[in-house]
């Protein structure tokens, strides 16, 4: 499997926590002292984990990922989606101004050469936009 990962804190309204086999406490609680590979794993050996944040050797379980609602990791931590696809948008605006389901907070991207841009591809679902100058 190839996990989906991104520069996203997907904590809070960004998804639901998942408490991860091991992990001790009440409410949303890390694994300390992880390292990706072992966080992942967790989230695997777990009942409805769907993915994991991660970052600085902490470890969160998630599941129900919306991308749009994530706040940015700084850096510091990363959000990889394991075993289902996020919900998220993107949006073409404007001339046209872009903006991708890894970065919803922005900023956007500007694409001025007119074209067809692939937006979207995968296995199951292809998405092309075409942009060009009218008179």
């Amino acid at each position: 499997n190839q996990a989906l990962s991104c520069n996203l804190n997907c904590y809070g309204q960004g998804a639901s926590p998942v408490k991860l086999s091991g992990a001790t406490g009440d409410g949303d609680v890390a694994l300390n002292g992880l390292t990706i590979d072992q966080c992942r794993d967790k989230c695997i050996a777990t009942d409805g984990c769907e993915g994991v944040v991660f970052g600085g050797g902490q470890c969160f379980g998630r599941r129900d990922i919306h991308t749009s609602k994530c706040q940015t990791g700084g850096g510091y931590f990363r959000t990889e989606v394991l075993l289902t696809l996020p919900w998220g948008k993107c949006v073409m605006v404007g001339d046209p101004h872009i903006l991708t389901f890894d970065r919803p907070l922005g900023p956007m991207l500007d694409a001025l050469v007119p074209g067809e841009y692939r937006m979207i591809e995968s296995s199951s679902l292809e998405v092309h936009a075409r942009f060009g100058y009218t008179e």
